[in-house]
Formats: structure tokens, C-alpha cells, sequence
């Protein structure tokens, strides 16, 4: 018998979940980070850079020679 557990959620729902924003707009992040302070969100079943992340579920693709 198949088990059915729950969907999953939208990335950028759980994102903006990691989120606080500041009264001047900035995007401070509260949940968990990577060792050298960086944001770390786990995005298809890796541990990423929340900035990168972040650039990619609201404007797109990273383009090519940006870092």
C-alpha cells in the first residue's frame, strides 16, 4: 500500500517563512546558516546560499557570469 503523505510546499512560501523584513526594506534573514554566517535554505533536497536562492525564486535564473 502506497503511503500518502502531504504535498510539498511552494519554496518561496517556506522562504519568505525565513524572513523578516525591516522597516528600510532589507531582508534580514532568521533561520538557519552555513558556518561563515551566509543564509542556508534547503532547495531541491540540498542545502543552498539563501541569497542565490532568494535571486532565483523572485527574478529567475542566475545569469551567467554573475556571482
Amino acid at each position: 500500500m502506497k503511503q500518502v503523505g502531504r504535498p510539498p510546499r511552494n519554496p518561496k512560501d517556506r522562504f519568505i517563512e525565513k524572513i523578516n523584513i525591516s522597516e528600510n526594506g532589507c531582508w534580514l534573514w532568521i533561520a538557519g546558516k552555513f558556518t561563515d554566517g551566509y543564509g542556508q535554505f534547503q532547495l531541491y533536497g540540498k542545502p543552498q546560499r539563501a541569497h542565490r536562492v532568494s535571486w532565483q525564486l523572485f527574478r529567475g535564473p542566475i545569469p551567467d557570469g554573475i556571482q
